[in-house]
Formats: C-alpha cells, structure tokens, sequence
C-alpha cells in the first residue's frame, strides 16, 4: 500500500509514539482490505464510548492514549455516553459513574467535541464527495444517503485511530466502484411515505431483499424524519454497511443510476409490509 512522506513519518514514529501505533493498525488494516493508499478525512464520529459497551479494557486503551498526549487530528465527534450527565443520576452506581466520566476526560484530552449525540450529521456542514470515519451506523448511512459524503460503518476502536491520524484505508465505500448500486429497489404507491414506523418496516424489508448489496431505492418521502427512521432501520438490519442512493434525494444519484449494470430489480409494496407484522396503520 502506498503512503506519502507524512503518512511515512507517522508510522515511522516521528509524531510520536501513539500516533506510530495507531498508523500501524490502519496500514495492517488496510493491507488485509487490499487498500491501494490511505484518504484524508475531513470529521471522525466515535461510537461505543458508554462503559457499559467497553468497560475497563475500554477505559484503559483510552487512557492509555491520553496519557500519550495523543491529539485527534480532525474534528472529532463522540456518541452518547452510559449516563446523563447534565441531571440528577438517581440509582446509577458510584462506580460506573466515576468510570464514565474518565472515559469522557480521556476523549476530551485527546481533543473531542462531547455533544454526546448519535445524529452528528444535525450539526455538522458536509460536503458532498469528502471523506470521513463514521461509527454510528444510523449517521453512516444518513450521511452516505443524503450527503453521498463517504463512509464505511467502522467499529469504534478503529475509528479513534483514524481520528488520532487523519486516514482511513481506501477501500469499499470510500471508492466510486465500490458505491455502485445493485439493485433497484421499487416502493409501489401513490402517496409519498409519512409515518415513521412504516418508513422503519421499509428499512428492514430492503435490508433482507438486498443482503450485501447496495440498493438504490426509489421511494417519496414527506419529511426528514421519516428518512432518519427509514436510514437508521436500514443500517441496524444491513451488517454488510449502511449505504444506499435514494432517487432524487442522494447528490449524484444520476450518475449512480447511469453507472449499474443489470441492477437486480425488487418491487416493495407498503401494504404487504404492513400486513406481514400485522399491525393497522393508515396508508
């Protein structure tokens, strides 16, 4: 795999130890995705911080990081946490409190903005076309969808990593060839989708149609909140990723639309879906 000089001096160890270590995960990494180089990321967003997630093997790599000195080299942002920390904690133990908040410190010593949210992309400017290190997967596949700014569904460790340097190996998602839709996906009905549970059923229903390919959905929407809800059900019932290109709403979608060959075509009826878990909702 290819590096520059930069990516070079930091594997080489020439910005310090943590930044050494942390290259050389994303080069192994990358080495075993048969990536050709490494990309520079514009924002990094860290999932599985609460220490009910990772507990004191958690806690530790992030204070051992900290203690480095080790500074995130993008604008880094960090999910919620296992604890409300502007209110009263009522029946929480003293212990996982105290832990939580070290997690916190470690982040915030290593330069994150805590806004404690899993819906960063409500916040933040992004550009289509740029490149980023996304954990979450309900922001992975909202900003893959309606930004088409770029990026896999990355586990959290691996993430703080990229933060730490900047890169993430060039593979999958993060290539044109590799956000080419599979299928196209057809949802029959007159009226555009406006109830969030509905959209929510649409999102598992094409996540098992699709598998690990990459829908491109053709569907009206009525609001973004139905769009989040559909994205996020997406995302939990699509492990491959949480990508798809949704007509008319995803920057680019003509010339994702003009670059499949022969896309599978599945025809989705919301009256069936709604039969299926047999629930009454007005259509």
């Amino acid at each position: 795999m290819y590096l520059n000089k930069y990516e070079e001096a930091m594997l080489r160890g020439d910005y310090g130890d943590a930044i050494a270590r942390a290259m050389q995960v994303i080069v192994r990494v990358g080495d075993v995705l048969k990536a050709d180089r490494l990309i520079e990321i514009e924002t990094a967003h860290i999932a599985g911080v609460s220490y009910l997630t990772i507990g004191d093997p958690g806690l530790e790599y992030l204070e051992d990081l900290a203690r480095s000195n080790a500074k995130f080299h993008v604008f880094t942002t960090v999910n919620p946490v296992g604890i409300d920390i502007a209110n009263d904690w009522g029946g929480i133990e003293k212990e996982f409190i105290d832990k939580q908040w070290k997690i916190i410190n470690a982040l915030r010593s290593m330069g994150a903005s805590l806004w404690l949210t899993c819906t960063p992309y409500e916040y933040l400017r992004i550009r289509s076309r740029t490149y980023h290190a996304w954990a979450e997967s309900n922001a992975v596949a909202y900003i893959n969808a309606v930004h088409d700014a770029w990026t896999e569904k990355l586990p959290g460790p691996f993430v703080v990593l990229s933060a730490l340097v900047g890169r993430v190996p060039r593979y999958g998602l993060y290539t044109l060839k590799g956000r080419v839709p599979t299928h196209v996906v057809k949802v029959n009905g007159k009226q555009p989708i406006n109830d969030p549970l509905i959209a929510g059923l649409l999102g598992r229903k094409i996540a098992e149609e699709v598998g690990d390919g990459r829908p491109y959905l053709m569907a009206r929407f009525n609001s973004n909140a139905v769009i989040k809800q559909l994205l996020a059900s997406y995302a939990t019932y699509s492990p491959p990723h949480a990508f798809m290109v949704i007509d008319e709403l995803t920057p680019n979608h003509k010339e994702y639309f003009t670059m499949m060959d022969k896309p599978e075509k599945i025809d989705i009826d919301i009256s069936d879906i709604v039969k299926d878990v047999g629930i009454k909702i007005m259509i």
